[in-house]
């Protein structure tokens, strides 16, 4: 009986433990389940997959035509078994060649848009569960943070009580003790309440209901490191979806134009046709060859198509040019970001929190030995907290700046670390 009682307590614990190791949130498990479900980036690849499909078609000659004529059929009559001779034709059109495998490759670059979109809003859905997923952390450690003020505040509540009840202080106090203990209180109600916002967004993205339960996050790291510029900028103009969009699109529009200038080439068409007399079988057949003349009234058509043609080549490759320099900029600016970041953590970590908490270190001592007054201890406390809390915000800044910077790139996970801090 005592074994079997161990083996219970043992499994009963290895459950708890793997329950609470399950519910909490994993920043890559919640970008795997937000990829797998969200509808924006299916319909992307729905969209991908039906203008692949048009690649089948833009190379495919038209549908031939086979057609029968009943001719000699008398005026008085709707009797068409009183005929004289039954007509068979069988007409197919031919493109001038080089007309169809120029619609393909329009097709293609058009496929390869829509691929590279698919991957630009990827990249967008993965920076945005990023944010979300940092928001949540900042608003679960900002809450972290308020309950160890608010344990901190009780053990003040209970040293100024016990001076009080010696004589060396006025319930005055215990009273302010008592007053800063329920404004972190209701700044706790206040922050679940955010909590539960955020975590709605969170289910927004997984497309589940927002009232669903979510787990502790697992903690950011608190590692900073410094990025590369010219190596982010060379990145973003070899790897960033929307602008290779620009440059599938120009190469569509430099095919469109060719494809334009093939109007002025004749299309053919030929038709086989056969007769067939009443009483008797098939007795004579015609054959017919013909194209079309681009060159007459209708060559002002053509002009204008290869016109609009060179004006939306030229369209795409100013579009090109302006997404590019914009790109560079965003690059720029999100860089500066991260490195403002990653100086004001360091400086947090490395001056402002160490000394913040020495000081209510010593405040604490010489609130003891009755050196100052107890506001001024809640002020070094505070203090300590404002710091704490900002050092939290500077963090999440810095990896929302990262998740920016990443998707302006236009990779994820980003390996242009040069120096870790």
């Amino acid at each position: 009986m005592k074994f079997i009682f161990v083996v219970f307590l043992s499994s009963l614990y290895f459950s708890c433990a793997f329950a609470e190791e399950r519910e909490r949130l994993s920043l890559p498990a919640l970008i795997e389940e937000v990829l797998q479900k969200n509808p924006d980036l299916k319909m992307a690849e729905k969209k991908w997959e039906a203008a692949h499909a048009q690649i089948l078609q833009a190379g495919v000659l038209e549908d031939p035509m086979l057609g029968v004529e009943v001719e000699g059929i008398p005026t008085d009559t709707v009797d068409v078994g009183r005929y004289n001779d039954i007509e068979w034709s069988f007409s197919q059109n031919f493109p001038f060649p080089g007309k169809l495998s120029l619609k393909k490759k329009i097709a293609w670059e058009e496929a390869e848009k829509a691929h590279l979109e698919y991957f630009e809003k990827k990249n967008q859905i993965v920076a945005d569960v990023k944010m979300a997923y940092v928001d949540y952390d900042l608003m679960f450690r900002t809450i972290q943070i308020l309950e160890d003020d608010e344990r901190i505040l009780s053990q003040f509540e209970e040293s100024a009580r016990s001076k009080y009840e010696v004589g060396k202080v006025s319930q005055q106090d215990v009273l302010k003790a008592q007053v800063e203990w329920t404004k972190i209180k209701n700044q706790i109600l206040i922050k679940n309440q955010e909590k539960e916002t955020l975590a709605a967004r969170i289910n927004m993205l997984l497309s589940q209901s927002p009232g669903e339960l979510l787990g502790d996050p697992e903690p950011l790291s608190e590692e900073t490191s410094e990025l590369d510029l010219d190596s982010l900028l060379s990145s973003a103009l070899e790897g960033r979806p929307e602008l290779k969009m620009k440059e599938a699109e120009i190469k569509g529009m430099e095919w469109a134009l060719r494809l334009a200038r093939r109007q002025y080439e004749p299309d053919f068409f030929t038709k086989l046709e056969s007769r067939q007399f009443q009483g008797a079988g098939l007795e004579e057949y015609d054959v017919m060859l013909g194209m079309s003349i681009p060159w007459l009234w209708t060559r002002s058509r053509v002009e204008g198509a290869v016109q609009e043609a060179r004006a939306n080549l030229e369209a795409a490759r100013n579009e090109y040019e302006a997404k590019k320099w914009a790109i560079l900029f965003e690059v720029k600016e999100s860089w500066v970001k991260v490195h403002t970041s990653v100086s004001l953590v360091n400086l947090y970590r490395s001056n402002i929190l160490p000394k913040a908490d020495q000081m209510i270190k010593v405040s604490q001592i010489n609130y003891e030995t009755d050196k100052i007054d107890f506001l001024m201890l809640l002020d070094s406390l505070r203090t300590l907290v404002a710091f704490q809390l900002e050092y939290r915000e500077a963090i999440a800044d810095y990896h929302k700046n990262s998740a920016q910077l990443e998707r302006r790139v236009g990779k994820q996970n980003t390996e242009f670390r040069i120096q870790n801090k």
